[in-house]
C-alpha cells in the first residue's frame, strides 16, 4: 500500500487559456481542453493522449483535433490540419518558457 508521501499528485502546465498539459508520476501526458458544465462551472476535459512521449502526444493532439471536424471539402480539411499546427506549435512555444523558468 502507498503511503501518503508516496502518492504523487498530477502536475500541469498551461498551454494556452483553454488548454493545458497533465503528466502523471509515470511521466505520461495528456492534453486537456477547458469547458463549462452546466452550471458554468469550468471543467476540464482530455483531448488527447495519456502518451510516454511529447511527441506521440503532439501527433495524437493533431489528429483528433482535426478527424472530429465534421469536414466536408479539401479547403475545410486544410484549414483544420492549419489550425491544430498553430496551436501544437503554441504548446511547444509555451512549454519550453515553462521549463526555462523551472531552471
Amino acid at each position: 500500500m502507498l503511503q501518503s508521501s508516496e502518492i504523487q499528485t498530477d502536475k500541469s502546465i498551461q498551454l494556452t487559456e483553454n488548454y493545458r498539459l497533465k503528466y502523471d508520476s509515470t511521466k505520461n501526458k495528456w492534453i486537456e481542453k477547458k469547458g463549462y458544465n452546466k452550471k458554468g462551472a469550468v471543467v476540464w476535459d482530455r483531448v488527447a493522449g495519456y502518451s510516454p512521449t511529447f511527441e506521440w502526444l503532439l501527433w495524437d493532439f493533431a489528429i483528433k483535433h482535426t478527424a472530429k471536424a465534421e469536414l466536408k471539402s479539401a479547403h475545410e480539411i486544410i484549414e483544420k490540419i492549419a489550425e491544430a499546427e498553430k496551436l501544437v506549435s503554441e504548446f511547444a512555444k509555451n512549454i519550453g518558457r515553462e521549463l526555462d523558468d523551472q531552471e
